[in-house]
């Protein structure tokens, strides 16, 4: 079979390319100078990181491209997706400054397999095939391994790659055999000429391979997201994992999951919409629940924030076996306002990190309303918005995945999501009362002062949450415009 190269322009490359040029920079070219100019690394992953989101940003309104459109989609909601791991990458670059600074450990290779990781999840929300999307996931998965036991020398960072890598690889091979089977019952890759296909399929062997396809990559994804019961490596992963790392994993690998879920199962399953929408709502009921139960026994910060990230999967899970557009759109629009949250809690244990000894236990945030002010009040900030109190975006997004619910006829899973943010406000709220109820156990508030790049991660991350929870609608109707671009592949 002869395969010719697609004739497009290559400015719709030019976000992978800047970012695979400088992680190839700082890999094999920092080495020799990284001693004398480390503050530099970090500088070049930064500033790189927001040339391909301006490159990125420039698309929004690129015109379909019929020979790209077979391997390579750049719609809008791919274009949303790209914008939102990029901003990620940017934080997770932020935040790291001060902990590798503390911990002696920067280096060229960090900021480079960051870089290659986000280029993997870059490629996955824009795959048009399951190969390209294969790839991409693959990219992604193998520098997340890497990037999770970075710390050769700690014993918890060590164990947390190798479950990673053994649980990931297992994982890797039951995605890939869902696409096999994928594959052999529609006879492409291709996801738009999928949708065409598995619309006229009626003989039962085919449609007993596009099942057991669909079990699959449900399990598979349920496992990329963290979703019950495929949650077992997230506690684990990212408490051995460094404290930046881990906030990357914990909002990058699962966003990039979700949009390939989202994209794949809308177009390739459509024939079983009503019966992945049913699994999916179980799921998320069950993701919710265990989540945020499981969640309040924790006194470790960092495995507390991995079962909340597992509930909170479960309330985008919601939004998507909703349905409609209203509850699609939420889920766009949730991932987007969860990073910030989320990475600033793990940017709080980054500051609170003295000599290298992590402090990641509730009891080590007492007395910090009187130690910094400021940062007590971030923190709280990000707690209220994972809760979903208002005046947050945290509660916009959490009130507009419910009213999907609601509207779709999944109302006993609505009032689940709303007992399952309840009970998250017992384990959250511990949190804040240990700021500004107890007193401090180290009064030395001069080691709390955040460097630089970690200040300017806090204000920007707590004025996002605040903006957004005050006027969300321009991100609403963003999210609505990048999703109703899907319907290019039908």
């Amino acid at each position: 079979m002869n395969q010719t190269l697609p004739n497009f322009p290559l400015s719709i490359l030019y976000p992978e390319m800047i970012l695979t040029i400088s992680a190839c920079v700082l890999i094999f070219l920092a080495r020799a100078f990284a001693r004398a100019h480390k503050h530099t690394l970090s500088s070049i992953a930064f500033f790189s990181v927001i040339a391909a989101m301006g490159c990125a940003g420039s698309l929004w309104n690129f015109p379909r491209w019929e020979n790209l459109i077979e391997f390579f989609l750049i719609d809008r909601y791919a274009i949303f997706f790209k914008l939102v791991l990029l901003v990620i990458c940017a934080l997770t670059i932020l935040i790291s400054k001060r902990f590798l600074s503390d911990t002696d450990t920067e280096r060229g290779e960090y900021y480079g397999l960051i870089l290659l990781a986000t280029i993997g999840m870059m490629i996955m929300v824009s795959g048009a095939d399951l190969i390209t999307i294969y790839l991409g996931l693959e990219t992604m998965a193998i520098a997340s391994y890497i990037l999770a036991a970075y710390f050769r020398s700690d014993e918890r960072s060590s164990e947390a790659g190798l479950k990673y890598f053994l649980l990931g690889a297992f994982n890797s091979g039951i995605i890939l055999y869902g696409m096999a089977l994928l594959y052999g019952a529609t006879g492409t890759f291709n996801l738009a000429e999928m949708h065409r296909i598995v619309s006229g399929l009626s003989g039962p062997a085919e449609l007993r391979l596009l099942y057991f396809s669909l079990i699959l990559l449900v399990a598979g994804f349920g496992f990329k997201i963290a979703a019950v019961p495929f949650h077992m490596w997230a506690p684990d992963v990212y408490e051995g994992a460094p404290t930046p790392v881990a906030a990357f994993l914990s909002a990058g690998s699962k966003t990039a999951s979700l949009a390939v879920l989202i994209r794949v199962f809308t177009v390739a399953f459509g024939l079983f919409t009503e019966l992945w929408q049913l699994w999916i709502a179980y799921i998320s009921g069950l993701t919710m629940l265990f989540g945020n139960i499981a969640a309040l026994r924790q006194t470790n910060v960092k495995r507390m924030l991995a079962y909340s990230s597992i509930a909170h999967v479960g309330y985008m899970l919601l939004g998507l076996a909703s349905g409609i557009e209203m509850g699609s759109s939420a889920v766009l629009m949730y991932a987007f306002v969860y990073l910030f949250a989320n990475i600033g809690l793990f940017a709080s244990l980054i500051l609170l990190t003295r000599n290298g000894v992590p402090k990641e236990s509730t009891a080590d945030f007492s007395g910090l309303s009187r130690r910094h002010p400021l940062i007590a009040f971030a923190v709280t900030i990000f707690l209220l918005s994972l809760t979903g109190i208002p005046p947050t975006a945290g509660f916009i997004g959490k009130f507009y995945l419910f009213m999907a619910a609601v509207k779709s006829g999944y109302i006993k899973l609505a009032v689940v999501g709303v007992l399952a943010s309840v009970i998250s406000l017992f384990y959250y709220m511990r949190i804040v009362m240990a700021m500004y109820m107890e007193k401090p156990a180290d009064t030395d508030a001069a080691a709390l002062q955040p460097s630089t790049s970690l200040g300017y991660a806090f204000s920007i991350m707590v004025f996002v949450i605040l903006a957004v929870g005050i006027y969300p609608g321009p991100l609403l109707d963003l999210a609505r415009e990048s999703l109703s671009s899907i319907k290019i592949l039908s």
